[in-house]
């Protein structure tokens, strides 16, 4: 399968955490954005709403 680049919003949370993990285990490089949750480097504090 092709690598792919893949953002999750929402990717702090706890069904948003558990997909990042899973793509990046399946070789993806994954960006997670997230309002509340951004201690990571691989992701971002941003509001989509915005």
């Amino acid at each position: 399968m092709e690598t792919q680049r893949i953002l999750v919003t929402g990717g702090g949370g706890f069904i948003g955490a558990n997909l990042v993990k899973e793509l990046k285990r399946r070789g993806h490089e994954v960006i997670a954005s997230d309002l509340y949750n951004a201690d990571r480097d691989d992701y971002i504090r941003a509001d989509v709403r915005n």
